[in-house]
């Protein structure tokens, strides 16, 4: 499972079946203009809905680059301290992930890569203050007990023509990993869900 499995749309489906229906006609025997604009623009919203989810809310190349951020140790037993909480990596994950402070601007933020090859790939960037970027995932009380919004920026993960099938397969499974992260940021004491 991928991590934009949890993104899909449901209910969707029978949506589609009304553009294959007959056109209903005016009594003058033409067409009726406004359910085909009606349609057409439910069709446009839809595509630009499915791209922004699929592709994220900006190119992965515009992130803060790696050699600007300072590698954190993860503990012995895998926990991830935010100002929200701490979050416990699958031990899959922090077996072979690299995570690095990239926080600037009061915005805490960590970079999780993985190895594919000689690569450093990206997986994906949490972040939690009020200026993040990718996905808004909620919020949740800080230290001080101020709700303070948590964004996930995450991309779909191109395939390098160098990696095998194996290697692009290994590297999704570790991506799909953030799931658990998220199901715990869920059950974060106070968190709401949503855009905080």
């Amino acid at each position: 499972m991928f991590w934009f499995d949890r993104f899909k749309c449901k209910g969707g489906g029978n949506r589609l079946k009304q553009e294959n229906q007959p056109a209903k006609k005016a009594s003058g025997g033409g067409v009726k203009p406004l359910p085909i604009v009606i349609t057409v623009i439910a069709v446009i919203a839809l595509a630009v809905l499915v791209v922004v989810l699929v592709r994220g809310h900006k190119p992965a190349d515009t992130l803060t680059p790696l050699q600007s951020a300072e590698p954190i140790p993860v503990s012995a037993d895998a926990k991830l301290s935010t100002p929200v909480g701490d979050l416990v990596l699958p031990q899959e994950l922090a077996a072979v992930c690299r995570i690095e402070d990239v926080s600037a601007d009061g915005q805490y933020a960590v970079r999780v890569s993985a190895p594919v090859g000689t690569d450093d790939v990206l997986l994906f960037v949490l972040s939690v203050g009020e200026n993040g970027s990718g996905y808004a995932l909620g919020s949740a009380p800080d230290a001080s007990g101020a709700q303070t919004a948590i964004w996930l920026d995450i991309h779909e993960i191109p395939k390098d023509a160098a990696w095998t099938a194996d290697e692009y397969a290994h590297i999704n499974a570790l991506q799909s990993f953030v799931n658990d992260l998220i199901e715990q940021i869920n059950h974060l004491e106070g968190f709401q869900g949503g855009a905080g």
